[in-house]
C-alpha cells in the first residue's frame, strides 16, 4: 500500500485507513486488545496500530456505533475505490495491493 500512495499521490489519488473495531478482542495472540469502551479507547486502539503496523496514510475512526463498519459491510481489511463523485467504483473483501493497482491505472489513466 505505501508503494501504491506513493506511486498515486500524483495522480490526486487520496489513501485513507479506516479503523472500525477489534475483529480479535480478546482472542489469545491479541490479549493485549480489548473492545474499546469509549471513543478515546478507540482512539488510541487506532493510533496503537499505526504505529505498530507502519502505516503512512491518514487514519479514520469509525464511531463507537460502528456506522461506518456497518454501512460498508462489516468485514475487516475491506478496500473501496471512490470516485470524485462520491460513487463506489470497485469493492473487495480483502486489500490486494496488485489488484488496487490496476484498478487506479484504469480509473487515472
Amino acid at each position: 500500500m505505501k508503494e501504491l500512495m506513493r506511486e498515486f499521490q500524483v495522480q490526486d489519488v487520496e489513501f485513507y485507513t479506516v479503523y472500525v473495531r477489534e475483529p480479535h478482542a480478546g482472542e489469545a495472540r491479541f490479549w493485549r486488545y480489548k473492545q474499546p469502551q469509549t471513543y478515546q479507547e478507540k482512539q488510541s486502539n487506532a493510533r496503537k496500530l499505526l504505529q505498530q503496523k507502519k502505516i503512512e496514510m491518514p487514519l479514520l475512526v469509525d464511531d463507537m456505533d460502528e456506522l461506518a463498519h456497518r454501512r460498508f459491510g462489516r468485514m475487516p481489511n475491506m478496500c473501496y475505490v471512490i470516485d470524485k463523485r462520491s460513487r463506489i467504483v470497485y469493492k473487495s473483501m480483502w486489500t490486494r495491493p496488485q489488484e488496487l493497482r490496476q484498478v487506479l491505472l484504469e480509473l487515472t489513466g
